[in-house]
């Protein structure tokens, strides 16, 4: 019955809390934000910039297979269209 209770308590607490989050309002601010949990903070996943850092020329190249993209043409491929 406590589990239950402190289940329901901290249900009910979620959406206050999600409300007195910031969020962007304009296009613009919602692409920064994007940008920014992407490339250099770790909110879902690993920034790239992180991903990245300590990678050789060698890692780089290496293809799971014939025909495949490398982690190099890859990272190339999200740095081009950050930019």
């Amino acid at each position: 019955m406590k589990k239950a209770t402190l289940l329901l308590l901290v249900s009910l607490a979620l959406p206050a809390f999600a409300q007195n989050q910031k969020h962007p309002t304009t296009l613009k601010g919602i692409l920064l934000d994007q940008l920014h949990s992407t490339h250099d903070q770790a909110q879902w996943f690993v920034p790239a910039k992180v991903a990245v850092a300590g990678l050789t020329a060698e890692q780089a190249n290496w293809t799971p297979g014939k025909g495949q993209h490398s982690v190099g043409q890859l990272a190339y491929h999200l740095w081009y269209w950050d930019n």
